[in-house]
């Protein structure tokens, strides 16, 4: 393997790596994944709005914490969006087209890591390879998710501070690398300052030897000038309402699940009632600890890493686990060729570290253990370890053996990648057509269309948050919309409460209606567009199901032909 990977043939098996990783995560992405979903078009409206009005679509001017309908956003991969977004508009390459260029990085940071970690470039090839053929990093390399940011970020900023231990220049770009992280995903606000402190237990004397003093008090003013404004908003600003709602210390379920133990405790033995133990056996503390080592197990189970992986559609795209099958076997033989190896024994622990902790902020989460995008940090030990096992098991089998060896390995993971992309191009938009709320934008193109032909076009908010869709879609005016919305709630007749567009109308609340008892509520000048989940018919098999005095106007209809949305009036 050594003679293969020669030093001129890195750079060109390397750019070769990086083309290609490219390619599968750029060829076709505006139509796979088959639809943007809210999250995304969140996002390419936000950026949207920061290009027309230098404020995000709430009005706040340049913020660090962006505020969307729901929740408190992350600033950086929103802000990166905006070149794309005005170049491509609200589109799948608009929004996208920033984590394939941060999926690409990570490809590219990833050799610079481990070449750095093991001082091998073909260990560090090896684990780009790994990294660009990835389902994990695949998929999230293709949506508009923060984490491919995040993951590239905090892989250069341990290569930087790596470097910058024989150098310590590097230590700069390394603080600003790594300062980046908690502005690109919510993960590192948890996990910078424990990567942080067991970085200075494993390599005090060095950072703060003579020689390196002036940059590292360069490096921590940069830090601070950085993270102290991010701090600031995020702690004071709203920026800790998403983990509040998700962390394992607001789980709704903690008193009840308590108040059960305690009642059996009482039932079955009640001298531990009278004398109090049932409160030290079953108590908010212990639950905490219980359900964060559930959540820190599972992570590390073959469920998540090799067999179902995530469960959430939007999360996973490989069909079966998060690594391939045969990186199972490979991942326990790098365990042990890591502890083998030939290299600064903090380095290896510095992998193991990275290992053990990777999942604890996910962990500390309500549905945290098999959550791919809070523990995308875990792919990069994962992805080490891996290329250790590979490189380890070619080097020590026989001569005689190493190619067929080689070979058989290859062909393994060029059965488990076509397998993957057949089940992503073919399966993955058919199955998950609904997950990635497909049909939206011909909705609103179509109910732009039709609010010419009718007095009031009303869309249904029954599963979906209608109105951030239509202003995303049809790329409304966010100076307009920063005008209006506060001003733009109107009651409409039988449907309650409602935002207003022009003449089309979002209600705030479901109202109940049927597809039997909705025309009491409609007119020929009323146009209403339904999801198929609110009416739960289908019109294209069974047309006599509409009421004879409804007229259907129009099926917006999902990618496997099953009616997704349907345009209905009276007659």
């Amino acid at each position: 393997m050594r003679t293969f990977f020669k030093s001129k043939r890195i750079i060109l098996i390397l750019s070769l790596i990086v083309l290609f990783s490219f390619f599968v995560r750029v060829w076709r992405i505006d139509k796979v994944p088959p639809s943007l979903f809210g999250d995304e078009l969140d996002v390419g409206y936000q950026a949207y709005s920061i290009l027309k009005t230098g404020k995000d679509y709430s009005g706040r001017m340049i913020p660090l914490q962006f505020r969307s309908f729901t929740e408190y956003r992350t600033p950086l991969y929103l802000y990166s969006a905006v070149p794309t977004v005005a170049v491509f508009g609200i589109t799948p390459l608009g929004v996208r087209l920033p984590a394939v260029f941060f999926g690409v990085c990570g490809v590219i940071a990833i050799y610079l890591l481990v070449s750095e970690i093991t001082g091998s470039k073909v260990l560090g090839t090896l684990s780009s390879l790994l990294l660009a053929v990835s389902p994990w990093h695949i998929h999230y390399s293709r949506a508009g998710f923060e984490v491919t940011l995040l993951l590239s970020l905090f892989i250069f900023g341990l290569y930087f501070f790596l470097r910058g231990l024989r150098s310590p220049q590097w230590f700069i770009p390394s603080a600003v690398f790594l300062v980046l992280t908690p502005w690109a995903y919510s993960t590192a606000q948890l996990y910078l300052p424990l990567t942080i402190f067991f970085l200075l237990i494993l390599w005090s004397r060095n950072i703060f030897r003579p020689k390196a003093k002036g940059y590292v008090l360069i490096s921590g003013l940069i830090f601070l000038f950085i993270s102290i404004p991010y701090a600031w908003s995020t702690y004071f600003g709203g920026g800790t309402d998403r983990f509040s709602s998700l962390s394992i210390f607001n789980n709704p379920v903690m008193e009840g699940s308590v108040g059960e133990k305690r009642f059996e405790d009482g039932l079955m033995l009640p001298l531990i009632s009278k004398i109090g133990l049932d409160r030290v056996f079953h108590n908010k503390y212990v639950f905490f600890l219980d359900e964060f080592g559930k959540n820190y197990i599972k992570t590390f189970s073959t469920e998540f890493l090799f067999l179902s992986g995530d469960g959430n559609p939007r999360h996973n795209s490989s069909g079966t686990g998060e690594l391939y099958t045969i990186e199972a076997v490979l991942l326990l033989i790098g365990l042990h060729f890591l502890y083998k190896a030939n290299i600064d024994k903090r380095k290896k622990w510095l992998v193991v570290i990275l290992l053990l902790t990777a999942s604890i902020p996910s962990s500390l989460t309500i549905d945290g253990s098999n959550h791919a995008t809070r523990l995308i940090l875990l792919l990069i030990p994962l992805t080490i370890i891996v290329s250790y096992g590979l490189y380890g098991l070619c080097e020590v089998v026989l001569q005689r053996y190493k190619k067929v060896l080689i070979v058989l390995i290859a062909l393994s993971y060029l059965a488990s990648f076509v397998s993957y992309q057949h089940f992503y191009w073919i399966h993955f938009p058919l199955a998950t057509e609904k997950s990635w709320q497909y049909g939206w934008q011909q909705v609103v193109n179509e109910a732009m269309k039709y609010s010419g032909q009718y007095q009031r076009v009303i869309i249904s908010s029954h599963s979906s948050p209608a109105y951030l869709y239509f202003l995303a879609w049809s790329q409304y005016s966010p100076v307009l919309y920063q005008r209006q919305k506060d001003f733009n709630t109107v009651d409409v007749v039988g449907f309650g409460k409602a935002r207003q567009i022009g003449n089309v109308y979002f209600p705030l609340e479901d109202q109940g209606y049927n597809l039997y008892n909705v025309s009491s509520v409609l007119d020929k000048d009323t146009l209403y567009v339904v999801p198929f989940d609110e009416f739960k018919l289908d019109l294209i098999k069974e047309p006599m199901r509409l009421p004879l005095d409804l007229s259907l106007v129009q099926t917006v209809k999902y990618l496997s032909g099953e009616p997704a949305f349907y345009f209905i009036t009276k007659k």
